[in-house]
């Protein structure tokens, strides 16, 4: 096996290993199953979003397509979490955050002023939220109005306010506060705090609430962001162990359906499917479309997979099929020219060497003679 060959294998083995290893390219038969008889039991059973958390959910799924009326009138401004919502809600559904059409400031100049001086906007809940809605419509530490936000103050507040068992507030809130978190995972306390968020998190996959397992699984998903754990498998094959034939939830691990437990469910397993959660991929700029997510931005990245794909079938093509090249006329003729001189080379040799054993021969035959007439 020639050199070139082994080098294309390696490259081969190399691009084939990065495809079966992404998270594109998981066997999510089992989840999509799932997740469409949940989605099926939602639009039978359940008639609204009553939560923020649900709304985006139902929106990303194209279960509602338009904004809930609870959300559709101007916001508290004097509430930063009813605001940092209204803010996120609209960016789901593509709509302005200007106060008014007159008006250059918008609703998110009124939110990154409302920070106070502990660095919290109010509770922790409202920091999260706050920080999420601020980065999602790109909001910068600065100067607004007589205030001034500061992004890292907010993530420090969160950081001094997690429990030494790893907990940010309550479960659902240090599910959304692992979305925030990564976000900010270069610095070395944030990470930490990250780490012992994620062990918080995965002590409930031996939880046998779905609403427990819903939430942890929906905080290590974005905190793992696009790798499926150990910790995190454990909970996706309970949840999908447990679900009714009528495709919703039960509360705990038998039971009737519920619609609470079966809202949570569907938003965990929509979340692993998709690598994010709707909260974090709004974090990220992420919009949602009428169709579900609108993932044009990240178009590069999965044309850069389809072509790791390409490029690994058609290096195997090339290793196994590939047919030796014929040889051109010149190439033939100037390859029998060279047999045909190596030949003619060992021949010339053959007949030195001959010769020259001849002469000793001859020699020794002279001095032989020269010897017997000298006696």
């Amino acid at each position: 096996m020639n050199i070139k060959k082994i080098t294309a294998i390696f490259i081969a083995v190399v691009i084939t290993s990065i495809v079966f290893s992404s998270p594109i390219s998981a066997d999510t038969t089992d989840l999509e199953t799932s997740i469409v008889s949940a989605k099926q039991y939602i639009e039978e059973n359940i008639t609204n979003a009553e939560t923020f958390q649900d709304t985006i959910s139902f929106a990303e799924a194209n279960l509602i397509t338009e904004i809930t009326q609870i959300y559709s009138v101007e916001p508290d401004t004097e509430n930063p979490q009813t605001l940092a919502e209204y803010i996120l809600l609209r960016r789901t559904f593509g709509q302005s955050i200007t106060v008014s059409e007159d008006s250059a400031e918008d609703y998110g100049d009124i939110l990154a002023s409302s920070q106070q001086d502990d660095g919290s906007f109010g509770n922790i809940k409202a920091t999260i939220y706050s920080l999420a809605a601020l980065k999602s419509v790109g909001k910068e530490a600065g100067t607004y109005g007589d205030n001034t936000f500061d992004d890292i103050a907010a993530v420090n507040y969160l950081v001094a306010n997690q429990s030494e068992n790893g907990e940010i507030g309550n479960l659902e809130t240090s599910a959304d506060a692992a979305a925030v978190l990564w976000q900010y995972k270069d610095s070395e306390e944030t990470n930490s705090a990250l780490n012992k968020l994620i062990s918080y998190l995965e002590s409930f996959s031996d939880s046998d609430d779905t609403l427990e397992l819903s939430l942890a699984l929906m905080g290590l998903t974005d905190a793992n962001y696009g790798q499926t754990t150990e910790a995190m498998q454990k909970i996706i094959d309970k949840l999908l162990s447990r679900q009714n034939n009528d495709g919703g939830f039960p509360s705990s691990e038998e039971g009737a359906s519920e619609a609470d437990a079966t809202k949570a469910a569907f938003r965990a397993l929509e979340a692993v499917r998709y690598t994010v959660t709707p909260f974090n991929a709004l974090i990220n700029g992420i919009q949602f479309s009428s169709s579900g997510l609108d993932f044009s931005q990240m178009y590069p990245l999965l044309i850069a997979y389809a072509v790791l794909v390409v490029c690994s079938i058609g290096l195997w093509i090339f290793i196994f099929k590939r047919k030796p090249r014929s040889k051109t006329l010149e190439e033939s003729k100037k390859e029998s020219e060279e047999k045909f001189s190596n030949v003619k080379t060992f021949s010339e040799s053959e007949e030195g060497e001959n010769e020259k054993d001849n002469d000793t021969k001859v020699r020794a035959n002279d001095t032989e003679d020269s010897d017997k007439r000298k006696e």
